[in-house]
């Protein structure tokens, strides 16, 4: 298992150079994959699935997010649920600020075990509707990045993110290939980024920039 937790990251372009880097990924990975379980059989979270099968679908997709991120500190995961992309993410960029949004109390409940059982640090939970925490003073406008994950439509994802953002805050979010949506103010789309994940699912990763103002 450590060796395919190490190569799902690679495969991604993530690649820890020192032992130390990889021995903190695998751990919490695996720390992670464990929490998962336990509270899979009380709550919904993923399709059910071998840690493979995780890997493979959920940690493979989320860690494609990386190729939009790069150079930022600030992020909020919006819709966080089971905790993608913002845990793979997370792992992989220990010193990134991630605020973990998400409105089901139960789903928040796992994402802060999980997180203090990985024993991470500089990161948040925020519980609430992304309308309703945008409006608040620690998150309006206080991003450089924000990430969805199948949680709504495109048009909905730019508009519930762009209030988070800084001016040339990124917005990305994983759609089908053949999805074209250019965006509109104050978001305009600046890239694509195309992939295949470990079951042969075509997809991309699309990048949206923030006006500035």
């Amino acid at each position: 298992m450590d060796k395919k937790i190490l190569t799902i990251y690679e495969e991604a372009g993530i690649v820890f150079p020192e032992d130390e880097q990889k021995k903190f990924a695998i751990e919490k990975t695996l720390i992670y994959l464990e929490e998962l379980d336990k509270w899979s059989s009380r709550i919904s979270l993923i399709s059910k699935g071998d840690h493979g099968h995780v890997l493979d679908r959920h940690f493979a997709e989320s860690l494609q997010y990386s190729k939009g991120i790069k150079g930022i500190s600030r992020l909020i995961d919006i819709g966080s649920g089971a905790g993608f992309p913002g845990i793979p993410l997370k792992i992989a960029f220990p010193i990134i600020h991630i605020v973990f949004a998400e409105s089901q109390r139960k789903r928040a409940g796992f994402l802060e075990s999980a997180l203090r059982k990985m024993n991470l640090s500089n990161y948040e939970v925020a519980l609430g509707r992304a309308e309703d925490l945008s409006s608040q003073k620690q998150y309006h406008q206080s991003f450089d990045a924000a990430t969805f994950r199948s949680v709504a439509s495109l048009e909905e994802c730019l508009r519930l993110g762009a209030p988070f953002l800084k001016n040339e805050g990124l917005i990305i979010v994983k759609k089908e290939p053949e999805v074209d949506y250019q965006g509109k103010e104050p978001m305009f789309l600046c890239n694509e980024l195309f992939f295949e994940t470990n079951d042969k699912r075509k997809s991309k990763i699309m990048v949206f920039k923030k006006r500035s103002t």
